[in-house]
């Protein structure tokens, strides 16, 4: 057994340590009150959404490979949808954006898309 074999189940087990501490971030800082005033200007918002679910979702591929990519992707995006709806809750003083939730799924597919490709290969051979 090779030493990167042996510590293996040690490295998964961190990152989904590292997996779960991005999400609580993420949420914190999703209800935490805007400290802007002025609106965004421009998509940037939804390329920080794009990319914090893209990190999510390679954190939990690499912490959790024996769960279907797939379920990840749909966990992923109920948390991105609850988020918005959390946001919508006038005391948190954020705006809930449906095109954040938009962002999300982008970030998830394409975080997926390059590790759905061995398991389509595999399928198609005869």
């Amino acid at each position: 057994m090779t030493v990167a074999a042996r510590h293996l189940p040690q490295i998964r087990r961190i990152l989904g340590i590292v997996f779960w501490l991005a999400c609580a971030a993420a949420l914190v800082r999703a209800l935490w009150p805007d400290p802007y005033t002025e609106p965004v200007i421009g998509s940037w918002d939804k390329v920080v959404h794009a990319t914090a679910f893209y990190v999510l979702t390679m954190l939990g591929a690499a912490a959790y490979p024996r769960t279907g990519l797939l379920w990840l992707a749909l966990a992923l995006a109920v948390f991105g949808g609850i988020i918005e709806m959390l946001q919508a809750i006038p005391a948190l003083r954020r705006d809930a954006d449906w095109d954040d939730w938009a962002a999300d799924w982008l970030g998830i597919a394409v975080a997926m898309g390059p590790m759905m490709i061995p398991r389509i290969r595999g399928r198609l051979r005869v």
